[in-house]
């Protein structure tokens, strides 16, 4: 009773890339963020989808990007830079 039902792999997968992705797209320039256990590949994708968002809502100025830096094979650095 008031137990819950334990989230699949792909549940807590798919919470990850959202709260990373919705991270992203709120850093201001200057400011950053480390994904762990990504690869770079992967980390590259949830900034396009955080750019793709960004200018859905009209928020995305053209001078702003994202750098990405590996600090291993599986834990990157993301850092929101003016262009």
């Amino acid at each position: 009773k008031d137990i819950p039902i334990p989230k699949t792999k792909w549940e807590n997968i798919r919470e990850y890339r959202k709260k990373h992705i919705k991270t992203i797209a709120k850093l201001k320039v200057g400011e950053s963020i480390v994904v762990k256990d990504r690869t770079r590949e992967t980390v590259r994708a949830y900034v396009s989808w955080a750019m793709m968002f960004l200018r859905f809502k009209g928020l995305k100025n053209s001078k702003d990007m994202y750098l990405i830096k590996s600090i291993d094979k599986k834990t990157q650095r993301v850092w929101r830079v003016e262009w």
